[in-house]
């Protein structure tokens, strides 16, 4: 469960998630309970961390939280994002410095080592496409991951199971799904 918090606990030693991976705890109720202490924890406690979470990993702002939780206001969103990149500052600073890394250099890799280029973004004097080069750099963690992961298990299938078995036929994948034909 959680793999790409798994993923960037891992890429940004964040101590938090590791130890709740380690010790088979929740990682959404044990950010929550970092966020808000034990005495204030609740289901929505956990959810607002969760989507915090994976939002801060793909990029979201406030503006897009508040539309999760329109019954926070834009400035509350932005305070508990604030709070929530202090209470886990590993994953702020890691974000932080793979986009330093990335204008310096033109590129980002993934966690297996691709480079991912996004020099034009980065460079662009449109807000928008520098913007959107600063969430694909932060995201690469997990996107970049995911997608060489389903890489890796194409090539995985193809040696063992396509070449064994001509009948199945491989029909492509999309997102974190690799889809084929398997003869009745």
């Amino acid at each position: 469960k959680a793999e790409e918090l798994r993923l960037v606990a891992n890429v940004y030693n964040e101590p938090t998630w590791i130890n709740a991976f380690n010790t088979g705890q929740d990682v959404h109720k044990a950010t929550a309970i970092k966020i808000f202490g034990e005495e204030n924890y609740c289901k929505e406690a956990r959810k607002k961390a969760k989507a915090a979470s994976f939002g801060i990993l793909y990029g979201s702002s406030a503006y897009g939280f508040h539309n999760q939780f329109p019954d926070m206001s834009l400035e509350e969103c932005e305070d508990f994002i604030s709070t929530f990149k202090a209470t886990l500052p590993s994953i702020e600073k890691g974000q932080k410095d793979a986009v330093r890394y990335a204008k310096k250099n033109g590129y980002v890799k993934t966690y297996f080592g691709r480079p991912r280029r996004v020099k034009y973004y980065l460079n662009s004097s449109d807000y928008k496409q520098r913007s959107f080069g600063e969430r694909t750099v932060k995201n690469t963690a997990v996107q970049g991951a995911a997608s060489d992961i389903i890489k890796l298990i194409i090539i995985r299938q193809w040696r063992e199971l396509f070449t064994k078995y001509p009948d199945v036929k491989w029909i492509g994948s999309i997102h974190d799904e690799v889809n084929y034909k398997v003869p009745k």
